[in-house]
C-alpha cells in the first residue's frame, strides 16, 4: 500500500455574482476633471489653430485654464520669438500669459478680452467652457495698436538682453491691427472651440452610456440561472 499525499479539492467554480463583479463598470466623464486634450486631441486643435491663424493673418495659440501652452504657437511674429523664444515661455511672457488668461477666465465672462502684454503688443483671449468650467483660453493678436518706437526697441533689448538691430528689423515686420476685426476673429475662433468641446463631450457622454448598457446587459446574463 503506497503512501499518497491527499489532494486538494477541486476549486469552487466562481459564483456568477463574483463573475460579474469582474466587468469593469464603465465611469461617467466628469466635466470638473477633464482637461481640453481629454476631449479634443491635439493634432485637431493644432489643425485649427493653424488654419485660422492663416485666415485671420494674425499669431494664435490654445492655452490651459493657466495659461500654459497646450498647442505651437502658429504664425509667431519674429518680434515675439527674438523676446520670448519659439513657445514664447520665457519668465515675462509666461507672466502676461497668464494675466490674459485669467482675465479672460474672469467669473461670467463670455466676451473676449483685450490684454496688452509686456511687450506692448496687444492680444484677444477667450475662454473655452465645459459647464462653467474654463477649460483654456483660445489667444489671438501679439500685434501692435501703434508702430513701436526705438525707444520702447532699446529698452525691451537691454531688459531681455538681446540684440536692439534684430529687435527693431523685426518690430518693424508687424502689422498693425484693426479691433474690430481680431475681436470678430477671436470670438469666433471661441465658439468653434467651444463648439468643438461640447460635441467631443457629448460622444463621450453616448460612448460612456452605450458601455453602461453594455455592462448591465452582461451583468444579467451572468446572473441569470
Amino acid at each position: 500500500m503506497t503512501n499518497e499525499s491527499p489532494r486538494a479539492p477541486p476549486a469552487a467554480p466562481a459564483a456568477s455574482g463574483q463573475a460579474a463583479t469582474d466587468i469593469a463598470k464603465p465611469t461617467r466623464p466628469d466635466p470638473q476633471r477633464l482637461r481640453l486634450t481629454d476631449l479634443i486631441d491635439l493634432e485637431t486643435l493644432q489643425a485649427i489653430q493653424d488654419g485660422f491663424a492663416q485666415l485671420a493673418r494674425a499669431a494664435a495659440s490654445i492655452r490651459d485654464a493657466e495659461g500654459r501652452l497646450v498647442t505651437q504657437p502658429s504664425r509667431s511674429h519674429r518680434f515675439c520669438e527674438i523676446l520670448g523664444g519659439p513657445m514664447h515661455d520665457n519668465e515675462a511672457c509666461r507672466a502676461s500669459n497668464y494675466a490674459a488668461a485669467a482675465a479672460a477666465a474672469a467669473e461670467g465672462r463670455d466676451t473676449p478680452v483685450k490684454y496688452v502684454c509686456h511687450a506692448g503688443l496687444t492680444q484677444y483671449a477667450a475662454t473655452i467652457r465645459l459647464e462653467n468650467r474654463v477649460l483654456g483660453t483660445v489667444v489671438l493678436g501679439d500685434l501692435p495698436e501703434r508702430p513701436v518706437s526705438r525707444e520702447e526697441v532699446a529698452d525691451l533689448a537691454r531688459r531681455h538682453g538681446v540684440s536692439e538691430e534684430d529687435l527693431a528689423r523685426a518690430a518693424a515686420e508687424l502689422p498693425l491691427f484693426s479691433e474690430p476685426e481680431m475681436r470678430a476673429a477671436v470670438s469666433f475662433l471661441q465658439l468653434l472651440a467651444n463648439t468643438l468641446t461640447r460635441l467631443c463631450y457629448q460622444q463621450a457622454l453616448l460612448r460612456e452610456h452605450i458601455e453602461e448598457l453594455t455592462f448591465l446587459s452582461e451583468t444579467s446574463r451572468l446572473l441569470s440561472p
